[in-house]
């Protein structure tokens, strides 16, 4: 549980599962009281049973029988980052380790990414910003691959 120290943002792939084997988070422009950023965790709800729709159309398949219940798909992944700080501390399930930034300058993005080994399906991606605003990043974006 993130607990009360934690923003939750969820991204959705509107509604369809994305085919990718890595989450990417780059984030910038630090807010003016900090230059790093506190990320404290990140979670990935995979259903490799959900295949979105391709043509030529198929006739539908059933609801998956088994949908991630807890978004625990990334913890203990691997991962990288540019930062000082191991990026294994936003996969390890421990909300009072966050992931801390390099000091963010101008134009240059601050990165992790998360490899989830192999290809799956990708409901959602949670991450849990500090609740604080001024720990947060003034923008960030989620990509995959």
């Amino acid at each position: 549980s993130a607990g009360p120290a934690a923003r939750v943002c969820t991204t959705t792939f509107g509604g369809r599962a994305v085919d990718a084997r890595w989450i990417r988070i780059d984030a910038s422009e630090a807010t003016t009281r900090h230059t790093v950023f506190a990320l404290w965790e990140v979670s990935a709800c995979v259903d490799d049973a959900a295949v979105p729709p391709r043509p030529p159309p198929q006739p539908p398949a059933p609801p998956p029988a088994h949908v991630a219940a807890e978004c625990d798909d990334a913890r203990g992944r691997p991962t990288r980052s540019n930062s000082k700080h191991s990026g294994a501390m936003l996969v390890d399930g421990d909300n009072a380790s966050p992931w801390i930034s390099e000091g963010a300058q101008a134009g240059v993005l601050q990165e992790a990414t998360i490899d989830l080994e192999s290809n799956r399906w990708i409901q959602r991606v949670v991450i849990f910003w500090h609740k604080d605003r001024s720990w947060r990043p003034a923008q960030y974006s989620l990509q995959t691959r």
